[in-house]
């Protein structure tokens, strides 16, 4: 088993909305663009997206990482997600 960092791509009024997003081609997940959603330990990227239980519209998907820099601000993005779920 590895951790696996699941990333939703793609903006959506309801789950993800671009608003109040800032442009920023060296961080994904500033301009909203990438949302990490989960993180999860799996045996493969497909395991790891088939784990999340949250929504995902017609404009959007889902892919899994297990690399921590493989996404412009991914690392950042497992800084803040891994705070909000410890408070």
């Amino acid at each position: 088993m590895k951790t696996f960092f699941v990333i939703r791509n793609g903006w959506n009024s309801v789950n993800q909305p671009s608003a109040f997003a800032k442009r920023n081609p060296k961080n994904q997940f500033e301009s909203k663009q990438f949302e990490l959603v989960a993180i999860v330990e799996a045996t493969s990227d497909e395991e790891a997206c088939s784990q999340f239980t949250g929504s995902v519209y017609s404009n959007q998907s889902l892919f899994a990482t297990s690399n921590a820099r493989s996404a412009k601000g991914l690392t950042k993005a497992i800084e803040s997600f891994e705070h909000n779920c410890e408070v």
